[in-house]
């Protein structure tokens, strides 16, 4: 069986369609992987990490419409598809699987119109599904949901799975965490993180906040923040600036399971992958959903807000103080933490990987 990945240009796409394809290959069964994406270096190396091959193109959705980026725009999509159509010949994929955004739409169109008939299946993370799965549901065969209420935007074809995350988010113990990240046990841990590249805003925000924080509260705070490739030598420099915060500070990393598992509580946008990943862990969260690009992230956290799992702040009404404070609330209410810890945990999925390979089982023998 071949199936081929087409996947986004953000690391909650590439991050699933890993551990989904990983899982896969690790059974040893006869089935070859392979991924296209939009071009990115970081995620480019973490595809050849996993030893996948794959095809990139180059696409960049312009911020104003009827501008002459939109022209060249549509001219780089023309050329993705005609890639992406001699991709799938050459290939010869019989499950094609789409992972969202407008990246993925030139290879789930080519698959549509292949010569031969492949397979289309959607994965859908967030709580409201995105423009361009909405789109491309019309020709596909399956649409895998992240959660039961988005089933409702897909109909019949629409199929619960849940959203996938590495086996390992369900098995490292916090004291693997501290000791892989040489941690203080007897610290409380903040985690920062505002998805794959960083969060500006939240990076700006917490390092306003933490100043907030009363020193005798700030001594006993261990925080790791992950700020961004991109915003790391800012975020380090203005770090040396705060004294007595115990801190580490991280681009980007390829040990989220660990890195998450050492926290106490989790500082984060609110993107269908680091929510899965919390869940996963059972950790309390406050969530600073990204209040752009259809305002999907709110829809993600009020999920988890609803079920008493986290806190959400509104990005826009949210102040330094208010977040220094919210954060002191938690760490001194263990009873509080620890129960919206056990509805993190409730909100989990192990089976979801499973209940995917199942789906894709399921399509590939009625094809043959």
């Amino acid at each position: 069986m071949n199936i081929l990945f087409a996947t986004g240009g953000t690391g909650g796409h590439i991050t699933v369609a890993l551990s989904l394809g990983k899982e896969i290959r690790c059974k040893k069964d006869k089935v070859s992987i392979k991924f296209s994406l939009n071009s990115n270096a970081t995620f480019e190396q973490k595809i050849k990490n996993c030893e996948f091959d794959y095809l990139t193109y180059a696409l960049k959705i312009p911020n104003c419409f009827f501008t002459i980026d939109w022209f060249s725009f549509i001219i780089d999509c023309i050329k993705a598809f005609v890639k992406s159509f001699r991709f799938i010949a050459e290939f010869k994929p019989d499950i094609l699987i789409g992972f969202g955004s407008y990246a993925s739409v030139p290879m789930v169109l080519a698959g549509f119109l292949s010569f031969k008939r492949i397979k289309i299946i959607l994965h859908e993370q967030n709580v409201v599904p995105g423009k361009a799965n909405r789109l491309l549901s019309a020709i596909a065969d399956k649409v895998a949901v992240s959660f039961k209420t988005s089933e409702s935007f897909f109909k019949t074809k629409a199929i619960y799975t849940g959203n996938f995350v590495d086996k390992r988010f369900f098995t490292v113990t916090k004291d693997e965490g501290i000791e892989a990240l040489k941690l203080n046990k007897n610290k409380f841990i903040i985690i920062v993180m505002g998805g794959s590249q960083g969060a500006m805003a939240i990076n700006k925000l917490f390092m306003k906040a933490i100043m907030n924080i009363d020193n005798s509260i700030k001594q006993n705070i261990q925080v790791i923040h992950i700020c961004g490739l991109k915003n790391y030598e800012d975020i380090k420099n203005k770090y040396k600036s705060l004294g007595i915060i115990d801190y580490q500070i991280i681009g980007f990393s390829d040990m989220m399971p660990l890195v998450l598992a050492a926290g106490d509580l989790v500082i984060s946008r609110a993107g269908a992958t680091s929510i899965a990943e919390i869940n996963a862990l059972g950790k309390p969260a406050i969530l600073i959903p990204y209040p752009y690009a259809g305002n999907h992230q709110r829809f993600n956290a009020q999920v988890l807000e609803d079920n008493k799992a986290a806190l959400i702040l509104n990005e826009k009404s949210i102040s330094k103080q208010i977040l220094a404070d919210t954060v002191m609330i938690l760490m001194n209410d263990t009873n509080l933490l620890k129960n919206m810890a056990q509805a993190s945990r409730k909100l989990a999925n192990p089976e979801s990987i499973n209940k995917m390979k199942h789906l894709i089982i399921q399509c590939y023998e009625n094809t043959r």
